[in-house]
């Protein structure tokens, strides 16, 4: 008897025992996850503050009110816009609407070229499509509209009737010109003051964007169809991504390649086509760390949302996608599920020039050296200077070198 009471008395202990650790257990792991949950809200809130951040070094730099308007000139655009996005929606067709920040540099000129000839064989290829070209500028250079006028005016492989009569020939081009809309938009001066520029890095082509979605609001209408895509010069397109881009119902998104740190950034897909989250970008409290190529948005989504692109140099995507309003389940994922990279962030570096000034001037005059120079200013290569030319170069005449 009395060992059957001490057994009893045993297992109590026992199960008193196994109750507190068990207890322990469950309390450890409710700290824990509330120790984690606290730890994501602060890393969020750190996340909405360094995004909607700054608030008050804005006030402090007076940037609060360069921020809520747009201030962009028109140098030129398409007669009645309103009209050929009427006829476009007739065609039943989805319109593209390239968008393109620049400013001068000496590498303008060439990359400005290259997007220029890409484009144009999209419209050989028929597909309907407006490029807006916004500079970063408070005046209309006229060496961009030259540039485009030149590059686009005319065919630039020669006859057309020639080209249709050629053995290789077998596709009619298109006779049509790439309508063109040029804008100067200057940066807010605010945000080239040095101090905020060490601090926060210069968000460059901002301002464009914003005076390119400005001006589409105003001559556009909320069911005129179309495509926007932000497509900077310094990048290399496949004519297969304007394709895919073409297929964006609200928000689109893909790869783009040579991005450091792992050579590409663009969404993660499951096996249903869903987006479950992002590789590359540099910040790991970013909800979008893409690129600015890696997205296409809808005409009809521009109007509804009139969302802002921030002035934060690293975080324009960011904040300009979540003024989107958009989350993971509202992506469409293009280029065969996000698995082709079809654009390349190639970012042409700008050479160093040393010198371009010819010793004794005088006896060049009759040779290729003074139109050639002239080409040079007009493309940006060099500055223009009294006399002749600002810089020196290695010229050699014959078995005669000057350096």
């Amino acid at each position: 008897m009395e060992s059957v009471r001490l057994l009893r008395l045993t297992s109590r202990v026992w199960l008193h025992k196994f109750a507190l650790v068990f207890l322990t257990i469950v309390f450890l792991t409710l700290i824990f996850k509330a120790l984690k949950s606290s730890k994501q809200t602060a890393s969020q809130n750190v996340s909405n503050e360094r995004y909607d951040g700054e608030k008050d070094d804005e006030d402090e730099h007076g940037l609060a009110e360069a921020t809520s308007s747009e201030n962009y000139g028109v140098c030129q655009q398409p007669n009645e816009v309103g009209n050929m996005f009427q006829e476009w929606s007739k065609t039943n067709q989805t319109p593209l609407i390239i968008i393109t920040p620049t400013y001068e540099r000496s590498e303008q000129t060439a990359e400005l070229t290259r997007l220029s000839q890409t484009l144009q064989l999209l419209i050989w290829a028929q597909m309907p499509l407006i490029w807006i070209i916004a500079h970063d500028s408070r005046v209309c250079h006229e060496n961009v509209r030259a540039l485009i006028d030149r590059k686009l005016g005319s065919n630039p492989f020669g006859n057309r009737q020639e080209l249709q009569g050629h053995k290789n020939y077998n596709r009619p081009l298109v006779g049509t010109r790439l309508p063109v809309t040029i804008l100067s938009a200057p940066m807010p001066s605010a945000f080239r003051d040095p101090e905020r520029v060490r601090r926060f890095g210069l968000p460059r082509g901002v301002a464009g964007r914003r005076a390119a979605l400005s001006w589409l609001i105003k001559h556009t209408r909320a069911n005129d169809p179309g495509v926007i895509y932000f497509a900077d010069d310094d990048n290399v397109y496949d004519l297969e991504v304007f394709e895919e881009i073409s297929k964006t119902h609200r928000l689109s998104m893909f790869p783009v390649g040579l991005l450091q740190p792992s050579g590409v950034r663009g969404p993660i897909v499951d096996v249903h086509g869903r987006v479950i989250g992002f590789l590359g970008g540099r910040r790991p409290f970013r909800m979008f760390p893409v690129d600015m190529a890696g997205f296409a948005f809808s005409l009809a989504l521009l109007h509804q949302k009139r969302p802002l692109m921030p002035f934060r140099a690293t975080m324009e995507e960011e904040g300009f996608l979540r003024a989107l309003g958009v989350d993971y389940g509202g992506i469409e994922p293009l280029a065969n599920n996000c698995t082709r990279i079809l654009v390349w962030h190639t970012m042409t570096a700008a050479p160093q020039v040393n010198s371009f000034q010819i010793p004794n001037p005088s006896g060049y005059s009759d040779t290729n050296l003074p139109l050639l120079a002239q080409n040079m200013v007009e493309q940006g290569l060099i500055k223009a200077a009294k006399g002749w030319f600002s810089h020196d170069i290695p010229t050699c005449l014959g078995q005669t070198c000057y350096t």
